[in-house]
């Protein structure tokens, strides 16, 4: 059953979980439509802070200075970026991405052979990798991707002698279909297939024949399909 509901009135646009304060149990950040912000509420639905922002699009939680503790990243109507202290909602940084975003995800990038992570997020026939300071790290090249898009992205080993690759999936809800872009070790564009409806996840798995190379699996309505490198 249902254990709390944020209710319909404000309307809230996108929600994420994560552990805050390290007691092992989930926070919620809720970023809300029209004028009525983020809020951070624990796991029994209490408010612990809201503060006031527009059209608060898409929240994530995430170690943006390497410190070990989460940190608030979420859009907002001007298509800026903000990051928030955790604990306190108060605004750390706001910084223009480059591009009006509106929706954007978090990754790990292949080329630093690290579990840093990054943002990113849609641009016109681009995606774009920032660091959580908005600092430009790569311009993907994404043909047919405008910046109404949600894109999500997976380093994946596709071979033991090789470099991994980095797969990126954008849905366009607008349009009613998803695209598949897959980049090389040198962050060119191999691979990228259009089809309809929408695809919001992606992942890897390790192969049955070798534990050192992946297989790629992209979800679509009802299906998951498995991509290999021939």
């Amino acid at each position: 059953g249902t254990l709390w509901s944020s209710g319909r009135n404000p309307t809230p646009n996108d929600i994420c979980a994560g552990d805050i304060d390290g007691d092992q149990i989930l926070e919620f950040a809720i970023g809300y439509n029209g004028g009525d912000g983020v809020q951070l509420v624990d796991s029994n639905n209490r408010k612990k802070w809201r503060k006031s922002d527009s059209n608060v699009w898409h929240v994530e939680m995430a170690d943006t200075n390497n410190n070990g503790k989460l940190e608030i990243i979420h859009s907002s109507v001007g298509g800026d970026l903000t990051v928030r202290e955790s604990g306190s909602g108060q605004i750390i940084r706001s910084f223009d991405p480059g591009t009006h975003v509106s929706d954007f995800s978090i990754t790990r990038w292949p080329a630093t052979g690290s579990e840093l992570q990054y943002l990113l997020y849609p641009g016109n026939n681009t995606i774009l990798l920032s660091d959580f300071n908005g600092k430009s790290i790569v311009k993907f090249s994404a043909p047919y991707l405008d910046d109404q898009g949600q894109v999500y992205g997976t380093p994946v080993k596709f071979a033991a002698d090789k470099g991994e690759y980095f797969a990126v999936i954008s849905s366009r809800a607008r349009v009613q279909n998803s695209i598949l872009y897959i980049y090389d070790s040198g962050n060119i564009l191999v691979y990228h297939e259009v089809f309809s409806g929408e695809s919001l996840a992606l992942t890897t798995l390790k192969s049955e024949s070798n534990v050192n190379t992946e297989t790629l699996l992209v979800s679509n309505t009802n299906v998951v399909w498995q991509y290999s490198l021939k």
